[in-house]
């Protein structure tokens, strides 16, 4: 791995290990809670994900409610691992200033999923800042 990037599938492979471990250790405690029915996604790496999903350069309210599986998420991270950060930039819906952390971001996703038992998530545009806003309205 050159320079803590992910250039390879191996890379991948090192990093979502390294990954897994550490929020293992971080959020492992989280296990013992009752677990919500459904995973939603918000930010950054799951709105992209959502848009390369869905083949479109938006990264609007177009996305909101979009679902994506573990393995949909995983072929991702396999799709984009091996490519170079050129090769990156023309995959529609990956904005170029993500063409590097994205695989990162993707790592962290796989062992999210993993550690807390979803095989599916959806995706939202919202955040924590809208519900604030929401509830002062």
């Amino acid at each position: 791995m050159k320079e803590g990037l992910i250039t390879s599938l191996s890379d991948a492979r090192r990093t979502l290990e390294d990954v897994r471990v550490r929020l293992k250790a971080a959020y492992g405690a989280l296990l013992e809670l009752a677990r919500p029915p459904r995973l939603f996604g918000i930010g950054g790496t799951c709105t992209t994900a959502a848009a390369i999903h869905r083949n479109t350069d938006s990264h609007g309210d177009d996305l909101e409610d979009t679902h994506l599986t573990l393995d949909q998420v995983r072929a991702q991270l396999e799709m984009l691992a091996p490519m170079t950060p050129e090769q990156r930039a023309l995959v529609r819906g990956l904005y170029p200033s993500r063409v590097l952390i994205m695989p990162h971001g993707l790592c962290i996703l796989i062992a999210a999923m993993e550690l807390f038992g979803f095989d599916e998530l959806t995706v939202s545009v919202r955040n924590n800042l809208d519900a604030l806003i929401m509830e002062n309205e």
